[in-house]
């Protein structure tokens, strides 16, 4: 690569920094909202059945009923494809924790084949990046990994979708 390309290389990427840094400034504000709500679905589906609910997103949260209790737990450190872990466990009497991954909507891998070279690739970053800036804010949904049931692969989880944790939470603490 020449000195001019690499110039060239490096004019981008300063272009490109800013820009990423916006994004990464705005999904984490969208994680920490998504968070927020599922942390008040929390209080509003363990008080409707009756509990006292204590502490908030993104503390510890605890749902107390008599000798009955339930934790939240938040984990905000980032995986591939999932943005952070709810986990909720029932502490009296001890029971085994159930987790909800928190992923984006509809996303997916993006491969692109073919050889390009490095100034053509970071022009494209820009443009994704560009895209996703001037786009809707990101969507989340809950997740899980449940056994694998018949016909499925042992050894292999199926994932189970819920559109909010409230959803979740129904479904795991009935």
């Amino acid at each position: 690569m020449d000195i001019a390309t690499q110039k060239q290389l490096e004019d981008l990427k300063a272009q490109h920094a800013p820009l990423i840094e916006q994004l990464v400034a705005r999904r984490r504000n969208s994680v920490q909202s998504a968070l927020n709500v599922a942390g008040e679905e929390f209080r509003s589906y363990f008080e409707s059945l009756g509990f006292q609910v204590s502490g908030s997103y993104p503390s510890r949260m605890t749902a107390k009923y008599q000798s009955l209790e339930f934790s939240l737990q938040f984990d905000e450190a980032q995986r591939i494809g999932c943005w952070a872990v709810a986990e909720v466990q029932q502490i009296a009497p001890k029971k085994a924790a159930a987790s909800a991954m928190l992923v984006m909507k509809g996303t997916g891998s993006t491969l692109h084949a073919g050889q390009s070279d490095p100034v053509t690739e970071m022009k494209r970053e820009i443009q994704e990046t560009q895209i996703a800036l001037a786009g809707p804010e990101p969507q989340f949904e809950f997740m899980t990994k449940e056994a694998a049931g018949v016909g499925q692969r042992p050894g292999m989880p199926a994932l189970k979708r819920y559109t909010s944790f409230g959803e979740f939470l129904r479904d795991k603490f009935k």
